[in-house]
């Protein structure tokens, strides 16, 4: 009996964060804002509702790693619990759909714990496929999202996700 409580408890001491994150709640941002002084196409801001998507396909993949999702205006260090402060740090968005070319996202986020760092990452995507400028869009967020779910999974610092390298 001796060894069987042990056993269980130096388990409990090496089992990963990333393994104990299913147990607890992420909160992410209502909407994944724009990093500071980014220049993004007007079109974009007025049309494409990136920021919203981006944080709702975030959402959805975070739910294979967490317990809950919680969304809040704001996220940063100070959040408690596990919070995922991100940033959209880059849009190369031409107009023209198709026809003008590949649509770039990038973001850079951390992850953390009651305000310890437990990763960070950047991570980007681009696309050619797709008929309008905002759809691409989308299918680079929803890329990324995917990407950010896994990570989150088992966080590391200084990730680069999908296409950024």
């Amino acid at each position: 009996m001796r060894h069987k409580s042990m056993a269980v408890l130096l388990c409990t001491l090496i089992t990963p964060l990333a393994a104990q994150a299913a147990k607890v709640n992420l909160t992410i941002p209502i909407r994944v804002p724009y990093q500071a002084g980014l220049n993004v196409p007007n079109a974009v801001l007025a049309e494409c509702e990136l920021e919203r998507k981006f944080a709702k396909y975030i959402a959805s993949e975070a739910k294979g790693p967490y317990k809950k999702v919680v969304m809040n205006p704001e996220v940063s260090a100070a959040t408690p619990g596990h919070a995922l402060d991100i940033r959209i740090t880059q849009v190369l968005a031409p107009g023209g759909g198709k026809w003008s070319g590949p649509k770039v996202v990038a973001a850079a986020g951390t992850l953390y714990s009651d305000g310890q760092v437990l990763g960070t990452f950047t991570a980007k995507r681009h696309t050619r496929k797709g008929r309008h400028t905002c759809g691409m869009l989308h299918n680079d967020a929803e890329a990324m999202a995917e990407d950010i779910g896994d990570w989150l999974g088992k966080p590391t610092m200084d990730a680069r996700l999908g296409d950024a390298d």
